[in-house]
């Protein structure tokens, strides 16, 4: 499967056949589609992490305590 390989070793040519996409830019898309999503859920990640962290977590975070 696509998800499980490093897309680092793939170019998107290649993807783009494997998929049957008829043109990159269909591939491009779906590669921009996976990237935001990545970025979306890492926001949710980050509210909820700075939402646990303590008092001198969240100082130490913010540069106050050195």
């Amino acid at each position: 499967m696509i998800g499980n390989l490093n897309m680092k070793e793939l170019s998107i040519y290649m993807i783009k056949d494997m998929l049957c996409h008829h043109s990159v830019k269909q591939t491009d898309e779906y590669t921009l589609t996976k990237q935001e999503a990545i970025r979306s859920e890492m926001q949710i990640l980050k509210v909820k992490l700075e939402g646990r962290a303590t008092k001198r977590e969240k100082q130490e975070y913010n540069g106050s305590i050195k």
